[in-house]
């Protein structure tokens, strides 16, 4: 046999007959009634003998059914087939599969091996009796290419396998050798963990590396350890300078391997242990950082690899430094690896606020912030929070009311009696401007506690609380306890409880599938959210079983929270941890967080953030955009300019020009980036891959986002959950994540990723990226998949890069079972602080009572606007909660471009909102199932009303004209709006007929 060519085929063929990514072409040279083919395919796929290998004349036509397939292994497979055609090229597809169930969560379901050859034409052969060998000799058919559907499929030149006997040759040349050390350049990510590649066999390996780099370019290469015949433990590398021209150098500094370590997401120092198993591969990614002002020539040097108890190996390295400057350092070509910097990145972490939040003020024990103050007591636990908020959020300076009904507490009991600490001296400083910190050490008769917090200028409040048992004590219950006023606790959500108000006691315990450990209560205009936290910081929407529930809380089942009525002045919520015994010397760490409601007042540059957003598949022309009212154009990914999930990189230039034209026509643009998930087609896949789980999740149990489809049942060992591209080259330790059809038969196949890591820095670093060099101006966040750490500096990297940036957030709703009883806007309460709209979506009942608009869906209760998406919404309702409207493009149900031109009529943006809540609202309906918000301001007044009756009703009005500034009596008007209501005028006093799920706008004045 010739040389194996490998190839991308000349058309892509079709995939509807499940004939998989992957073929042989051969040639018949004569007609023959079999003729024998061998084919050194070189696979890594799992069990490739179950698969079958299906037969088609090149010419067309159906799956020839005389195919006897003698050996099938990994390293090639041989096989006889009838070649009914005659003489010519014949396709033999040797992963056919099909894909199952939802397109966006699909299994992958490979063809078994079927025996449907004629029995006498087997017979002719010798192989009737199910021989493996023919009785007679074949004509052999030539292989002529093994083929990809697409250049993404190919497995050439990193995955094609190296055979038994070649890697044994290959291990004869280093005989004694327990490990070898190699160089591989960027263009070929080590992609196997379990194989050697061909390529490699084929070459040796050398001692040495040469490359080039540009000034200012971060020179990625892997250094590659394999450990054919014993486990290497604790692999490290050591760096020394590179000396160039004229005494010329680049520092070691300038050097680090990204496999050993960096600096988290919280930039704090990172030290990761890379351990080699016994037959495995594994690359170790090495950044090279040129600086900008570099002498241009060769610069040489060595690289140590050491490992325990094994011989150091030296790496002769030689870096061309080009007299060429990149721009962005190179960033912009994602073949360089140069992104890969962005993990260690620090961009953003800092202690100083962020717009909209002022600076913190303090003054003794008493912190200021926006519409908020929190005063400590000398234990350092909030003694008094104050609201200066009016009930509408429509600003921050109504007179202050306290939240708390007495000081919080945090309580150890032993003998039936709370530890009287004593000591205390808190002394808060200012870390920056947007933060405050605080330690208090106290001590009591059995114990020791130590209270370590931090205040943000958002509100968030985060404590940490060591007890150390000065001897050996039984402890009956370590609690904290926040007693709360009733009109501060009129409303509950979390904790298993749907948002709304809140009504009896309730208790709460926890559990693996349920990672809803935090609840808030409060008024439209205060409230206080309480998250129990794990020792670490971890971030999990769903469940909690990749983490053992904490110790300190959890206490093996003995903790909980209860939320309980304490006489007519007092809600209080009890986080409670149980009976327990510690030892002397043993330390309890509980953490927890508190985040004071509202952030913000409602920002009036609501009513001119009016979306569109098709974005799937197919984009409308901007210039259509524009016409129909639209001023934010929101771009989802799955289209021709964002195809992949949370890597909008890939067509960058042409994504500039589109933001250029958005602008052209005065709109705003806005991308869907996040993270959770991340698209196959990232070009540090590999490199991601090599850091173990740090990045990737590699267990099971991850849930698509807001889907609500029920799994497909998987056939043993030929079926998993995602696409075929992740089973054909990463073949395991994967987790599936969300799927999206790119057309012809190619996927976006997402691979799910771990709540926090330093994929987040690399995040920032991207966001910062697409706002200075796209033009962007913010980002769609569809779920979060990190903490309100990551979250600020989110914010900031946007605000410091343009101050005019938004940030959207959309969930579906996560109060199922199957994701964790979860309220998303109590689940996500922490990041709404760098939010600037909410989008409460997919899974949504529009038709949940008023109370359960405004707590779970509008926004209102801390500060942000609201939007809606399933089935549109309802427009009507939607008024009463700000102008929640929906997104043009997404559906055609209740499209918003009318009244998106009435507000511009009646002048909205330039009226103070009542909330039907309120109780300083001027206006009332008669009806109980018909609320009221009023839009009030120079003389002059827009009613919305909305009926949850079941039935048409009938409400009259009752109108505080005074409080309007209007002449009492005067007649009420409804202008006409498209899809929404038509021209009608009312009398004052007169019964106004709603329709059920309508309403009306009506103007006074």
């Amino acid at each position: 046999m010739g040389e194996v060519i490998w190839r991308t085929a000349a058309a892509p063929w079709a995939t509807d007959q499940g004939l998989g990514n992957h073929r042989a072409v051969v040639r018949v040279a004569a007609a023959a009634p079999a003729v024998r083919v061998l084919l050194p395919w070189r696979r890594h796929d799992g069990e490739p003998q179950r698969k079958a290998v299906l037969v088609f004349d090149a010419r067309g036509g159906e799956p020839l059914a005389n195919v006897a397939v003698l050996r099938v292994s990994a390293e090639a497979g041989d096989l006889i087939f009838e070649p009914v055609g005659g003489p010519g090229e014949y396709h033999l597809y040797y992963l056919p599969q099909r894909q199952e169930g939802w397109q966006h969560g699909p299994t992958t379901v490979y063809a078994a091996p079927q025996p449907i050859a004629a029995p006498a034409w087997l017979a002719t052969l010798g192989l009737a009796e199910g021989g493996k060998a023919p009785a007679v000799t074949l004509p052999e058919a030539e292989l002529i290419a093994f083929e990809a559907i697409d250049d993404f499929h190919r497995f050439d030149p990193m995955e094609l396998v190296a055979t038994d006997a070649e890697v044994a040759a290959f291990l004869a040349r280093y005989p004694g050798r327990d490990w070898l050390v190699f160089a591989e350049d960027r263009r070929f990510p080590v992609r196997l963990r379990r194989h050697l590649p061909w390529r490699w066999v084929q070459g040796g390996v050398s001692a040495s590396f040469a490359g080039c780099a540009c000034r200012g370019e971060f020179y990625a290469l892997q250094v590659v350890v394999y450990a054919p015949r014993r486990p290497l433990r604790e692999v490290r590398l050591q760096f020394e300078d590179l000396q160039g021209p004229a005494g010329a150098r680049i520092p070691a500094s300038a050097l680090c391997c990204l496999n050993l370590g960096g600096r988290d997401w919280l930039g704090a120092p990172l030290v990761k242990q890379v351990d080699v198993a016994a037959g495995q591969v594994q690359p170790l990614w090495v950044g090279v950082a040129v600086a900008a002002e570099a002498t241009p020539g060769i610069y040489r040097g060595q690289l140590s690899v050491a490992a325990e108890g094994a011989e150091d190996q030296v790496l002769e390295l030689e870096l061309e430094v080009a007299d060429q400057t990149l721009v962005d350092g190179g960033d912009g070509e994602l073949w360089r690896h140069t992104r890969l910097a962005w993990l260690d990145s620090a961009l953003g972490i800092d202690a100083q606020t962020v717009d909209p939040y002022p600076p913190l003020v303090q003054q003794g024990r008493r912190l200021d912030l926006l519409g908020r103050s929190v005063e400590l007591g000398t234990d350092g636990l909030p003694a008094a929070i104050t609201t200066r908020y009016d009930a509408s959020v429509q600003h921050a300076g109504a007179p202050a009311q306290e939240l708390l009904a007495s000081p919080l507490r945090f309580l150890a009991v032993v003998g039936g009696q709370a530890e009287d600490f004593a000591g205390g001296d808190c002394r808060p400083q200012l870390d920056g401007s947007g933060q405050a910190s605080w330690q208090v050490q106290e001590a009591g008769p059995h114990l020791e506690r130590r209270v370590q917090a931090t205040l943000e200028s958002d509100g968030y409040l985060t404590y940490r609380v060591v007890l150390r048992a000065r001897a050996a004590v039984d402890l009956d219950d370590v609690r904290l306890e926040i007693p709360l006023r009733p009109a501060f606790a009129r409303y509950q959500m979390g904790m298993g409880k749907q948002g709304g108000q809140r009504t009896g006691d309730w208790h709460w315990t926890w559990s693996e599938a349920r990672a809803n450990h935090m609840v808030w209560l409060g008024g439209v205009n205060g409230g206080l959210q309480c998250k129990l936290m794990y020792e670490r910081d971890i971030w999990e929407i769903y469940g909690l079983a990749s983490h053992r529930l904490p110790a300190s809380w959890h206490n093996e089942g003995r903790g909980g929270c209860r939320i309980e009525q304490v006489g007519d002045t007092e809600v209080r919520l009890t986080a409670f941890s149980g009976a327990r015994r510690l030892a002397a010397g043993e330390e309890l760490v509980f953490r927890f967080g508190l985040l004071i409601t509202p952030f913000h007042p409602l920002d009036r540059d609501h009513w001119q953030w009016r979306y569109y957003g098709d974005g799937l598949d197919r984009l409308r022309p901007v210039p259509e955009v524009a016409a129909e009212g639209a001023r934010i154009r929101h771009l989802h990914h799955g289209n021709e300019l964002n195809p992949h999930i949370n890597y909008p990189f890939v067509r960058a230039e042409e994504l500039a020009d589109y933001a250029r034209e958005v602008h052209a026509h005065q709109m705003r643009l806005i991308m869907y980036y996040t993270v959770r998930e991340l698209s196959n087609h990232a070009a540090e896949l590999w490199a991601l891959r090599s850091l173990g789980d740090e990045v990737y999740r590699e267990t099971p149990g991850f849930h698509l986002a807001d889907h609500f489809v029920e799994g497909e049942k998987q056939a043993p060992q030929l079926a998993g959950s995602g696409g075929s591209w992740l089973w054909e080259h990463l073949g395991e330790d994967f987790a599936p994540a969300w799927h999206h059809p790119l057309g012809d038969g190619r996927q976006d196949a997402a691979l799910a990723t771990q709540g926090l890591s330093r994929l987040h820095n690399y995040y920032i670093e991207g966001l910062g990226w697409l706002v200075r060099r796209l033009g962007i101006d913010g980002i769609y966040l569809d779920g979060i998949g990190y903490d309100r750490q990551v979250m600020k500096r989110v914010r900031k990297v946007l605000k410091r890069a343009r101050r005019d940036t938004l940030v959207n957030f959309h969930s579906g709703n996560n109060f199922d079972e199957r994701y964790g009883l979860n309220s998303p806007a109590v689940q996500y309460l922490e990041h709404l602080p760098y939010c600037d709209s909410v989008w409460f979506g997919e899974g949504y009942d529009y038709n949940s009572p008023p109370d359960a608009w405004l707590i779970e869906m509008s926004g209102i209760p801390f500060g942000l606007s609201g939007e809606m998406l399933q089935g549109g919404g309802n427009l009507w309702r939607g008024m009463l909660f700000y102008g929640m409207a929906n997104r043009l493009g997404w559906g055609r149900e209740a499209q918003p471009q009318a009244l998106w031109r009435y507000w511009d009529i009646c002048g909205i943006a330039e009226l103070t909102m009542c909330g039907w809540w309120d109780p300083a609202c001027p206006v009332r309906s008669d009806c109980s199932q018909v609320p009221v918000t009023v839009y009030a301001g120079g003389g002059r007044a827009l009613l919305a009303l909305a009926s949850w009756a079941p039935d048409l009703v009938d409400c009259r009005l009752q109108i505080d004209w005074k409080a309007l500034g209007i002449a009492p009596g005067t007649p009420l008007r409804a202008a006409a709006i498209e899809g929404f209501q038509e021209e009608g005028r009312f009398a004052a006093d007169a019964a106004i007929p709603v329709a059920p799920g309508r309403g009306w706008l009506l103007q006074l004045g």
